[in-house]
């Protein structure tokens, strides 16, 4: 090919090479107008702001919601808090007062019952009981009690068991199979002395082959025990018990219509029995 031919059209290509470049630089703002144009149209100003300021207000709303709701919770811990508060000091304060009464209510008790005790003591029966020996009384001889109320108010019931037993002189030992119980129930006991009969007759005599006759020469004794119990007019039980020896010094060959009686507790050997009985014999006239 001839060579200016080929310079030629390398001339033109690069003419429209050169060509092709300016057109897309005017061509490319253009393009970019038109985009901003576009979507200027597609989504006004006036939208936009509207949305943004919609989504400031619900933001602000929530906020708002957020911080109520966060003083709503701290109101009611607090609320909480002062309830509990209240309780407690409540609750501390009636124990405070269920401890006073409760003080009060055991003092008065304490003091019921110390007047009670003095009223009973001072005011309340006392009864002082002394066995009777009746040697002569009836075939087989009596045993009785004398009941004095030294205090200022009738007694009430007085229960209780009187036991006999037959000992040996001066040994005091118990003769086997010779004790005797019976029992004592007295309703009430009048203020002063009082003779009460035993509910049954307690005999002395006939538990033994010829006790009559052993009592009679001072070889026997009898122990006489009494165990009570009687109320003092004020509800309270009061045990009385007493022991009491009762044998005859009368001269031989005769029987005290009433017999003699020591208490139990100043005898340890009954040899004073016979001493006292041979000061009872009559003595030789010179």
């Amino acid at each position: 090919m001839n060579p200016q031919i080929i310079v030629l059209l390398q001339r033109i290509r690069g003419d429209l090479r050169a060509l092709l470049e300016k057109q897309k630089k005017e061509v490319k703002p253009v393009c970019e107008e038109e985009k901003t144009k576009q979507r200027s149209a597609e989504w006004p100003p006036s939208a936009l702001q509207v949305k943004v300021e919609s989504l400031e207000e619900a933001i602000e709303q929530y906020n708002t919601g957020r911080h109520t709701s966060r003083r709503l919770q701290w109101g009611t811990f607090w609320l909480t808090v002062g309830t509990f508060i209240a309780l407690c000091v409540a609750a501390a304060f009636t124990y405070e007062q269920w401890q006073t009464m409760d003080k009060t209510y055991t003092e008065v008790q304490t003091q019921t019952v110390i007047f009670h005790k003095q009223l009973a003591s001072t005011q309340g029966a006392v009864l002082r009981i002394e066995p009777r020996l009746w040697p002569l009384e009836g075939k087989n001889g009596q045993v009785s009690l004398l009941v004095t109320n030294d205090g200022h108010v009738v007694s009430g019931k007085v229960t209780g068991e009187i036991s006999v037993n037959r000992v040996n002189i001066p040994d005091n030992s118990t003769i086997p199979n010779s004790q005797t119980n019976f029992p004592v129930d007295i309703p009430y006991v009048a203020i002063g002395p009082t003779r009460v009969p035993p509910p049954v007759i307690i005999p002395i005599f006939g538990v033994l082959p010829h006790d009559g006759i052993l009592y009679r020469d001072t070889k026997i004794a009898f122990r006489i025990d009494i165990r009570l119990q009687y109320d003092d007019g004020f509800g309270d039980p009061i045990p009385e018990t007493g022991c009491d020896y009762g044998y005859n010094i009368a001269p031989d060959g005769t029987t005290n219509a009433n017999g003699s009686l020591m208490t139990c507790d100043s005898i340890e050997r009954l040899d004073f029995i016979l001493k006292e009985k041979q000061r009872q014999q009559p003595q030789p006239s010179h």
